[in-house]
């Protein structure tokens, strides 16, 4: 039978204790403050010692295994920093991980911790916070403990009924008091009390609160499943050709390597071809006029040695294959300098169209007020003829509107959660919950950006 894993901040506190892992330390007497070593994985001093207590939780949790799974430091660091977040016991008061030289995060042990977890240390005393009968669930969530120093045992609480604050303190040679046997040891005292107490609270305020907190949890926890399996972005794609300004069809991608555009119904066997899903651009319909079919027809003639978008490292990037020039724009309108500058997809290396990258920093700077605009993850790319120019894309003969699903995703969870303002032309989530706050959604954020330096 494998050993039982260990409660999550008990273990953390032994930890730093034990003095094994560098960075990883006590910051006042108290023993209420403690810091956790903090590098990005992109950094180039980056060292095993940076990592160590990610690595040691992911070894004692059971998620890794190093006789048998391969050395995997973004999901250990995931994990860890989940397991601060769903812990009731501890809370980040300072975030110094972008610092030039020892960047960490330091955290505060609260006077209250969720019953669930055990070994906190108690003020000055740095005694540790025994929760009493954490197994039982009629106590959870009452934030009734033990305080185990010498004899002396302190149980704290609110009456519900009668508002009135409880404090009392027993040791095992105090009489009688209110009902309760003097002679019974003092944690049986107290445990009675708690049991007295226990359905006067657990309905509060501060169970509602952890109740959406362990939800937001999950639907980060689900959302980050979705979008990087195997810590690798993965997203669908919407895609969508328009002649003349008139939709002509409309597709989904599920390939998440990507896709090949082409005019070919049967394209000649090629490397781009063997993991991308095929597109097909239709031949004109009847509804235009015979001019200016003659001309799309003139840009799908070009267009049989296509064009491909493939996902790479976390970018949605485009690789021109034959003839025909194709040009991109993040939006249908451009107006500004930098939007009307011509952007053209190369035929010799992979052009670089938007990034997850890009996305989150876009979107975290508009969640938290510092830009205006959120991201156009939209891609429109222009076949056959220079673009953008004076003329609007209407007159444009042939063009592809490609929509990153998991970002339009993300984007309209931001809108849920209450960025009202974000540009969205309709709401249509896959995912079916949205964040109780924006501070969550701005943490998944961090989430994915995280992920992605590795």
């Amino acid at each position: 039978m494998s050993a039982q894993k260990p409660h999550f901040l008990s273990w953390v506190l032994s930890q730093i204790d034990s003095q094994r892992f560098p960075g990883l330390e006590w910051m006042n007497q108290e023993r209420t403050l403690f810091r956790v070593p903090w590098k990005h994985g992109s950094r180039q001093d980056l060292c095993e010692d940076n990592y160590k207590i990610f690595k040691a939780w992911a070894i004692v949790s059971g998620k890794y295994n190093p006789q048998r799974d391969e050395p995997d430091l973004p999901t250990w660091k995931r994990n860890f920093r989940s397991a601060l977040r769903q812990n009731n016991g501890v809370r980040m008061i300072q975030n110094n991980s972008l610092e030039p030289v020892n960047p960490h995060k330091v955290y505060e042990l609260k006077r209250n911790p969720g019953a669930e977890d055990s070994g906190l240390y108690a003020g000055n005393q740095g005694a540790p916070i025994l929760p009493l009968a954490s197994n039982n669930a009629a106590l959870h969530g009452t934030g009734l403990y033990l305080c185990a120093e010498s004899q002396l045992y302190t149980v704290e609480s609110v009456d519900t009924s009668n508002g009135l604050f409880l404090q009392e303190a027993w040791n095992s040679g105090m009489p009688s008091h209110d009902g309760f046997d003097g002679g019974a040891t003092a944690a049986a005292a107290c445990t009675e009390i708690a049991l007295y107490n226990a359905h006067e609270v657990q309905n509060s305020a501060q169970a509602e609160v952890v109740s959406e907190q362990n939800q937001d949890m999950m639907l980060q926890t689900q959302i980050m499943a979705q979008l990087f399996p195997g810590n690798i972005f993965e997203t669908k794609f919407k895609v969508e050709v328009y002649y003349r300004g008139t939709l002509i069809t409309e597709t989904e991608v599920n390939n998440p390597r990507g896709f090949y555009v082409t005019s070919q119904e049967h394209p000649a066997p090629g490397p781009y071809l063997e993991h991308m899903e095929h597109m097909v651009l239709p031949a004109p319909t009847a509804i235009l006029n015979q001019k200016v079919a003659k001309e799309i027809c003139r840009v799908l003639e070009k267009m049989k040695d296509g064009v491909c978008v493939e996902m790479r490292d976390g970018s949605i990037c485009g690789k021109r294959q034959g003839k025909c020039r194709v040009f991109y724009s993040m939006t249908k309108t451009p107006s500004t300098p930098d939007e009307m500058e011509s952007r053209e997809i190369d035929k010799y290396g992979y052009t670089v169209l938007y990034s997850l990258q890009q996305f989150i920093s876009e979107l975290t700077s508009f969640l938290q007020g510092t830009t205006r605009e959120s991201p156009r993850y939209t891609i429109w790319m222009c076949l056959g003829e220079a673009w953008p120019d004076d003329r609007p894309w209407e007159k444009k003969f042939v063009m592809v509107k490609i929509t990153p699903i998991a970002m339009k995703d993300v984007h309209e969870l931001s809108y849920r959660t209450g960025a009202s303002s974000l540009q969205s032309d309709e709401v249509n989530l896959q995912f079916s919950d949205s964040f109780s706050s924006l501070e969550n959604m701005l943490s998944l954020l961090k989430d994915m950006g995280e992920i992605m330096e590795y």
